[in-house]
């Protein structure tokens, strides 16, 4: 996600600057378009901190951490005459991260992987002010972020040969973490490029302090299955999970306005 977000900057910095040199297109005002929508791609953000699940794509140790997980919304935007606008983006974020690795533990080989799935679903009205400048606008202000978290599902997959014994073991644990919410405020800041009449490509940034919950039960299954005996374990943990915490915001859109 990190390289599409890199690649994203530099095409729209390289796209805006090849446009504004050659293109004759008349520059739009506040005054041409009122409504706004558009296609968002963003930075997933991690509201569950669970275990390594915040690392992203790092290798330390015998492990190796691939984040795939992504972020994809839809926005709309109304502009009043006097540069005030209105906007609410809709998200979702699909968190997808997996480590693997393999090592020996004395006469042990082991071999892991362990995968964490979530939905999330983003709702952000907000407020800004415009400043139009040739073909580009700017824009600051502030929103209120709400997200409803579906439940964190991590899957735990090993391998054990006991090279000694030549027992092979076989293991398989699932946790189920309860649904939760979260919501905040912050600041927003970006620009709009308009390259070709009513078309134009942006990105913006926006930090703020969010208010995070989990309430229910932690569901664990633990399966072990050897060459000489099977093991099922089922577990039930009561979560009530508060906190605070603070999350940056990046975002590159493509919006036709009217």
């Amino acid at each position: 996600m990190k390289k599409l977000l890199l690649f994203f900057s530099f095409f729209i910095l390289h796209f805006t600057f090849c446009i504004a040199q050659n293109n004759p297109v008349p520059c739009p005002t506040d005054k041409d378009y009122k409504w706004g929508v558009g296609v968002q791609v963003s930075n997933p953000t991690k509201e569950v901190k669970v275990m390594w699940f915040d690392d992203g794509n790092e290798s330390y140790d015998m492990y190796n951490t691939k984040d795939k997980s992504f972020s994809l919304g839809l926005s709309g935007k109304y502009t009043f005459n006097n540069g005030l606008g209105i906007h609410l983006k809709a998200e979702i974020t699909k968190i997808d991260i997996i480590r693997t690795g393999d090592y020996w533990s004395f006469s042990e080989k082991c071999e892991e992987k362990i995968e964490g799935t979530q939905n999330q679903f983003h709702l952000t009205p907000g407020i800004t002010w415009n400043t139009q400048k040739r073909k580009l606008n700017y824009y600051v202000g502030f929103e209120i972020i709400s997200t409803f978290l579906e439940q964190f599902y991590i899957n735990f997959n090993y391998t054990i040969l006991d090279t000694t014994s030549n027992i092979y073991i076989i293991g398989q644990d699932e946790v189920v973490i309860p649904k939760g919410f979260s919501i905040g405020a912050g600041a927003v800041a970006g620009f709009d490029f308009y390259f070709f009449k009513n078309l134009s490509i942006g990105a913006e940034f926006s930090p703020s302090i969010v208010y995070y919950k989990s309430k229910g039960e932690t569901i664990t299954k633990l399966t072990n299955t050897s060459t000489v005996t099977q093991t099922l374990i089922s577990s039930f943990q009561t979560v009530d999970e508060k906190n605070f915490f603070l999350k940056n915001k990046f975002s590159f859109n493509i919006k036709f306005s009217f």
